[in-house]
């Protein structure tokens, strides 16, 4: 009874699963690969131009750059290399293809066959004089610096450097003069220079946070040693470029002890010369006494005669 059930029953089921499962594998297109082919993507494989190196690095993804040419670059040809990965892509280039000394747009386009485009844009910038290129990345003066993240004692100030005026933070007390700079395609990376108004020139800085203060450090390049023997030890800067040794923990003399130890020592000088003065106006003196009193005795001879008087 039970083997009569099941082939009444069962195998009908069992024969609807198996047409199900076969429907909805081919139905899938997943039979002979397991994968399903993907349409190809409209974007290039790979991207350049002649006059610099493309900011941020290529990236099939990623559709602008930036291009940063300084004022001694010895290219003038701004031409674009591009490839697709598809040979049924077109590529179009529009822009320029020799540099003036002027910022310029370059763009390429890829068109699929159904007419499907992606655009490349690459903007080609001539970096100015008051602008700075570090590491591939453009630095630009800001409008306002951040008097906060500096210690006290700094104001706004307007300076002429290079012969243009900028935006600066300045210590009139400490002579110091602050740039703050911003990253041209990331206002949140910034950077400090200190501005040299005998050359003319910027020093790059840094900021630094301890205890909560903020202190002003210069990138010198040289080593902070500490020794120096039982006698003169302490911390010292050293040039190994120069090979010299500078002294940091000792006290400097300061202009107003040089200022009064050049005092004492003037005073001093003044005092012996008042002294020897005096003695002599004094020896003149008692000449002219003796003269007077006795012509007819000389100098030593009263003095022999006062000697024996003293007798």
């Amino acid at each position: 009874m039970k083997k009569q059930t099941w082939n009444t029953v069962g195998y009908p089921i069992l024969i609807g699963l198996v047409l199900l499962g076969l429907i909805s594998i081919f139905s899938s297109g997943e039979v002979a690969y397991g994968t399903p082919q993907e349409e190809s993507a409209v974007q290039l494989s790979s991207l350049s131009i002649d006059c610099g190196e493309l900011v941020p690095e290529f990236s099939p993804n990623h559709h602008e750059y930036r291009v940063y040419v300084e004022e001694d670059s010895k290219t003038d040809s701004c031409r674009t290399s591009a490839r697709v990965s598809d040979n049924s892509l077109r590529i179009e280039a529009e822009g320029p293809e020799k540099l003036n000394g002027k910022d310029v747009k370059k763009t390429v386009t890829v068109t699929a066959a159904d007419g499907k485009k992606t655009i490349y844009t690459i903007q080609v910038h001539f970096v100015k004089k008051l602008e700075i290129l570090s590491k591939g990345k453009l630095y630009v003066p800001q409008e306002k610096p951040d008097l906060k993240a500096l210690p006290k004692g700094f104001t706004f100030s307007e300076q002429k450097i290079k012969g243009q005026s900028i935006a600066a933070a300045e210590n009139s007390k400490e002579h110091l003069i602050l740039i703050q700079y911003a990253n041209d395609l990331d206002k949140t990376d910034t950077r400090w220079y200190a501005y040299d108004p005998g050359k003319d020139a910027l020093n790059h800085i840094e900021i630094k946070t301890i205890d909560e203060k903020p202190y002003i450090t210069v990138p010198s390049g040289k080593e902070l040693l500490y020794g120096g023997g039982e006698e003169q030890s302490g911390y010292y800067l050293y040039d190994p470029g120069k090979k010299q040794i500078q002294s940091i923990s000792k006290e400097q003399p300061s202009y107003a002890t040089k200022y009064i130890v050049i005092g004492g020592v003037i005073f001093t000088l003044l005092l012996c010369a008042i002294l020897i003065i005096t003695l002599r106006n004094g020896r003149k003196l008692r000449k002219e006494q003796i003269r007077y009193f006795g012509p007819s005795l000389s100098l030593d001879e009263a003095e022999d005669s006062s000697q024996e008087e003293g007798d």
